[in-house]
């Protein structure tokens, strides 16, 4: 199901210092669409910073060798300033860890981006795809509607997101458009390698 991305887009557009987040015992999927989100923001002028809730999976090191997500750990003063908060490949509590029970406290506006048929209610704008093969298709969609250029580094890294959560395009969930949408990654310079 197409997801309208102009309040996405406005909340952007109106505000400068974001917190972006996946699940815990995060996959490159949600990894990748982090990443890619915050290379886009970044060069937009905004301040980002990227957290995870549990420890950082050594075998993912290739998508962020300079460590650029960090671990949170409450109280999560380093957060307070967020004015928005964007929840990439889950939309429940329980896989947000210590990171959801400081969100339920955040004066913060909330952004769900996932494509998983499970949602909780984390009083957040929910943009959900449910036919999406991965969520690395979302942020992909995301950056287009924002009209913003795709680098490399963010076409690999949603690259990877499509990639993994395809098995490697063999799952049934990939399709004609999961191959075009490589094809774009690949264009923009994704290193499928």
């Amino acid at each position: 199901m197409p997801i309208t991305w102009k309040p996405f887009v406005d909340l952007v557009r109106g505000h400068q210092r974001f917190i972006i987040t996946t699940h815990v015992r995060p996959d490159p999927d949600g990894l990748g669409s982090q990443l890619a989100l915050a290379d886009v923001l970044e060069r937009m002028g905004k301040t980002v910073r990227m957290v995870i809730a549990s420890a950082w999976p050594v075998r993912y090191t290739f998508l962020d060798p300079d460590r650029r997500i960090e671990r949170f750990t409450p109280p999560g003063d380093a957060c307070q300033d967020a004015e928005v908060i964007v929840v990439l490949d889950t939309a429940t509590w329980n896989q947000l860890g210590d990171f959801g029970e400081w969100m339920k406290t955040s004066a913060a506006r909330k952004v769900v981006i996932d494509h998983h048929v499970t949602q909780d209610d984390l009083g957040a704008l929910m943009l959900v795809d449910t036919t999406s093969e991965s969520t690395g298709r979302l942020p992909h969609e995301a950056i287009c509607a924002l009209g913003e250029p795709l680098s490399a580094r963010a076409a690999s890294c949603l690259f990877a997101a499509v990639a993994t959560d395809t098995g490697w395009f063999r799952h049934k969930n990939t399709s004609p458009a999961t191959f075009a949408l490589a094809e774009v990654l690949a264009k923009a310079g994704a290193d499928p390698t």
